[in-house]
């Protein structure tokens, strides 16, 4: 999955808006609710389509020369002389050609890594503006085929074809005619996972990549899962994994046989019933439509640091900032939110997450920062180092006068003063930028990002 640069999402809602009320290929009007679910016992119809090597593909379509070149993503890198070169230390690679791949670069690897397995490759610094564009193209295209499409990031949707089966022929039928559309009308290429529901078309899609299609229904994916390792599985992290090694289980299907209640008591009650659910390849068949606009699910904000960080003052500071630009988005939206989650990645690309929930809805700078500060306290310590720290809330609900009461009587100090402090920090960074006031603490990072840590 890609990042989506600034604005695409919004751009993609405005390219659906003008289409409410015209007829779609299967009769379903863009403004109406989903679609029921599909019946599990017809033949797979949800489908995964994935991009390949998205980035990269963009650029060799538009430049002739780069194409069958090891081409990098990510950063600029200065060839100094044979053998030797100025690469950034901070950059990490967004994505690369399958060429590239053939070296052993991969997404996320440090810019530096990727110079030393492929010193001959070609690194671009990439133009979002010119991926954005090329992904609302794709989605142009794939609505064409089912009203059903929901888009989950720049480079990949869901798509429902249990409609489309009459006009369209056969869930693989379809995906061949997309493969062929997007080859023959984008000059780009997909693979298309087909799977019962939407976790097994995305795990299928990874499986015949790049440009392939594979089918992975309910009936056999305990035995197509069962040797894969459990870090394998979309939404099983790091910790997870390791957590899960330590108990022996490293495959999927051992994973199946364990007992859930162990998961539940080693677990909790909601990882441990998921992770189970995942094991046995069970998950969501409803594909949202795309003829309205999404709800948030949370508001965050992170950064890489200029170099690895291992002070506290440096790292709150940073952090105080994230938090201030988190609440002013959620003031902005009109959202409070119940959850606080802290992102920590180590100097050695170890990531790691924590949340805590909050007594009430909140947007008030103060209060997500403690709450952040306390989850670093716990989670960190002084000395070590950070690459990288992010924040974000979730649990979003819309602002009302109750909500803000409820705050009020849980808040520890003078909330109708913080509330005006942060109305006023919002208000001037509205006329005049964001850079144009903090609190002082937060303005600290300037220290360290000048080259003073702590």
């Amino acid at each position: 999955m890609a990042f989506a640069p600034d604005g695409w999402t919004e751009k993609l809602y405005e390219r659906f808006r003008d289409l409410q009320g015209e007829t779609l290929p299967s009769g379903q009007d863009a403004t109406a609710p989903a679609l029921p679910e599909p019946d599990p016992e017809e033949e797979p119809s949800i489908l995964h389509i994935d991009m390949d090597a998205f980035f990269a593909a963009v650029e060799q379509r538009d430049n002739p020369a780069l194409r069958g070149k090891a081409l990098i993503i990510g950063g600029v890198v200065d060839r100094l002389a044979p053998g030797e070169a100025r690469v950034s230390p901070r950059g990490v690679v967004t994505t690369c050609s399958y060429e590239a791949r053939a070296f052993g670069v991969r997404s996320g690897m440090p810019l530096a890594e990727a110079w030393r397995l492929c010193p001959d490759g070609i690194f671009l610094s990439g133009s979002h503006g010119k991926y954005g564009s090329a992904s609302l193209e794709v989605m142009d295209l794939l609505r064409r085929f089912s009203p059903e499409l929901e888009p989950v990031s720049i480079d990949e949707a869901f798509l429902n074809v249990s409609r489309c089966h009459r006009v369209q022929g056969r869930s693989v039928d379809i995906a061949l005619a997309i493969q062929k559309s997007v080859r023959d009308e984008l000059g780009l290429s997909c693979s298309i996972g087909i799977g019962s529901n939407r976790l097994l078309a995305k795990m299928a899609s990874k499986m015949r990549k790049p440009a392939g299609i594979y089918v992975l229904s309910s009936e056999a994916a305990p035995a197509v899962l069962a040797p894969m390792p459990v870090q394998k599985m979309h939404g099983i992290g790091e910790a997870a994994t390791a957590s899960l090694n330590r108990l022996g289980i490293h495959t999927l299907g051992e994973l199946a046989a364990y007992p859930e209640e162990v998961l539940v008591r080693r677990f909790g009650p909601h990882m441990g019933h998921n992770l189970k659910q995942l094991s046995l390849g069970v998950g969501s068949r409803v594909v949202k439509p795309f003829g309205y606009r999404r709800e948030e699910k949370s508001v965050g904000q992170e950064r890489t640091f200029g170099r690895d960080q291992h002070s506290l003052r440096a790292i709150s500071s940073e952090l105080l900032h994230l938090c201030e630009k988190v609440g002013g988005r959620m003031r902005a939206g009109g959202w409070l939110g119940k959850v606080v989650t802290l992102r920590l990645r180590s100097s050695g690309f170890v990531t790691s997450s924590r949340q805590t929930a909050l007594p009430a809805a909140t947007d008030r700078d103060r209060v997500i920062f403690d709450r952040a500060m306390h989850l670093l306290q716990n989670n960190w310590h002084e000395g070590e180092s950070l690459r990288l720290i992010g924040v974000s809330v979730s649990g979003l609900v819309q602002a009302s006068r109750s909500q803000w009461v409820q705050g009020d009587l849980l808040s520890e100090v003078a909330p109708e003063r913080e509330r005006a402090v942060d109305r006023a920090i919002d208000r001037i960074r509205g006329e005049f930028g964001g850079q144009a006031i903090a609190r002082c603490n937060a303005m600290m990072r300037y220290s360290y990002r000048n080259g003073h840590n702590g």
